[in-house]
């Protein structure tokens, strides 16, 4: 749905280009108003997020882990994403926690994903190089308290 309506996708690069002009984002869409391009902008961070988090289940085969397991629907929740072994393997175990802001599980930073791409601004790299080694990994979601969106 984000995809149609920001009329941007990812290429198989992994760069964020739009659907018709092939052009990387342009975030003064919309001239002197701040506030519709900020939602532009907006939409495109939850479009990236669902993207990388379809990645991480899909590509990355890690499993999304919901928190408190316990928990009812009227409680707060959270996620993270794990390997199928991580708790049980004796291999190592390599911990990903991304940094302050909005930034969601998986991702490194939202401006490095629009002007740099999947490879530099997500943390799937190391994802596969634990892949390709005896690793298993968690991705800890540190900003999602409380109830969550997808």
């Amino acid at each position: 749905e984000y995809r149609e309506e920001l009329k941007y996708d990812f290429n198989i690069k992994g760069e964020l280009r739009h659907l018709d002009t092939n052009e990387s984002f342009v975030f003064n869409y919309y001239k002197n108003d701040h506030e519709q391009n900020h939602k532009r902008y907006e939409v495109l961070g939850h479009f990236i997020t669902q993207y990388v988090y379809e990645l991480l289940e899909r590509v990355c085969m890690l499993q999304k882990v919901y928190i408190p397991t316990d928990a009812t629907e009227d409680e707060p929740r959270s996620f993270f994403f794990m390997s199928k072994d991580a708790l049980t393997s004796s291999s190592s175990l390599i911990i990903l926690l991304q940094d302050r802001g909005v930034f969601c599980a998986g991702q490194w930073g939202r401006r490095a994903i629009v002007s740099e791409g999947l490879k530099h601004g997500t943390q799937i790299p190391f994802i596969k190089m634990a892949l390709l080694n005896p690793w298993e990994s968690k991705l800890l979601n540190g900003h999602k308290k409380g109830s969550f969106e997808g």
